[in-house]
């Protein structure tokens, strides 16, 4: 006779996403709640749960937060999972497809926005934002670098830099998630994939991403208005995939060197937190120099 599970424990689907998403400092674990629904291949229940989390982050959240929400957790909470069980292999093609679904809701969100509110998204952000660093600058002490935001130059950088946090979060999430349901999945036996930890080891960035990368850097030598505005966001972004091209082969090396448990988050910490200038360098540079060959690693791209 099949076991049957507490209510409350039953009920954590139909709300951890809306939780972790709201908290703030865990919404990088969103999707996975209903990743992991959507593995069951129970579709009714991954929509209900969808649902019941999209209804707690409009009623807590508002309705921007929703937008958002729906921006990331569809492509990344749904859609990544369901091309996962199709058996697609590849991590470029899966991070990709899900990137260009979080690009494609926030264009229809912006869009709405727009036609609901007469203005865009980030109208409001900036307006919100400017009043935010407005109150830190007013509460910081003399002498401290939070009183440099009260400068407009800065502002209006951390304004135009925002498109290029927002998809550095989003390649964060997609990537992260992509991996815990790698590892949770077979655990959990709710469906077989193909992918293997090995695979995220031996991973490599396209190697056409370095066009862009050295257009949008030679973008940045000069000030050129729109464009160079373009170009700052673009190569902050491509920096974030080569810096997590540079954590794979830390990892290779790690294992080079057989450092495994608690010590291999602690070292990449370290690295992203202190070093994270040399571990871009390593990613970006490894198209020539295939680092993980020279440790004696697997390096064919996924």
């Amino acid at each position: 006779m099949a076991k049957v599970l507490p209510l409350w424990v039953m009920a954590i689907p139909f709300m951890a996403s809306a939780i972790l998403f709201l908290s703030a400092l865990f919404s990088v674990f969103a999707p996975l709640p209903l990743a992991l629904v959507a593995a069951e291949r129970k579709w009714q229940k991954s929509v209900g749960c969808l649902l019941t989390n999209a209804v707690l982050v409009a009623y807590f959240g508002g309705w921007f937060s929703l937008g958002l929400y729906f921006s990331l957790i569809v492509p990344i909470g749904i859609w990544l999972p369901y091309q996962m069980l199709q058996g697609r292999r590849s991590i470029n093609k899966l991070v990709g497809w899900s990137l260009l679904g979080v690009a494609a809701f926030v264009l229809v969100f912006g869009l709405g926005f727009w036609i609901i509110r007469h203005q865009s998204p980030l109208q409001m952000v900036h307006r919100d934002l400017i009043a935010v660093l407005t109150q830190m600058t007013e509460n910081a002490q003399e002498g401290s670098s939070l009183k440099e935001l009260s400068d407009g130059s800065v502002q209006d950088q951390i304004l135009i830099e925002l498109p290029s946090a927002f998809g550095i979060f989003a390649v964060i999430m997609a990537w992260l998630n992509l991996s815990l349901l790698t590892r949770l999945l077979p655990v959990l036996k709710r469906a077989p994939i193909a992918l293997k930890d090995a695979d995220f080891k031996a991973w490599k960035a396209p190697e056409y991403l370095v066009w862009p990368t050295i257009v949008a850097g030679a973008l940045l030598l000069k000030d050129l208005g729109w464009p160079s505005d373009v170009g700052v966001n673009l190569f902050k972004l491509l920096m974030a995939v080569y810096a997590l091209q540079g954590l794979c082969i830390m990892g290779a090396a790690l294992d080079r060197f057989s450092i495994t448990g608690i010590f291999r988050p602690i070292v990449a910490i370290i690295l992203v937190f202190t070093f994270l200038p040399l571990v871009i360098g390593v990613g970006f540079f490894d198209l020539w120099f295939d680092f993980r060959k020279k440790l004696g690693q697997s390096s064919e791209d996924s």
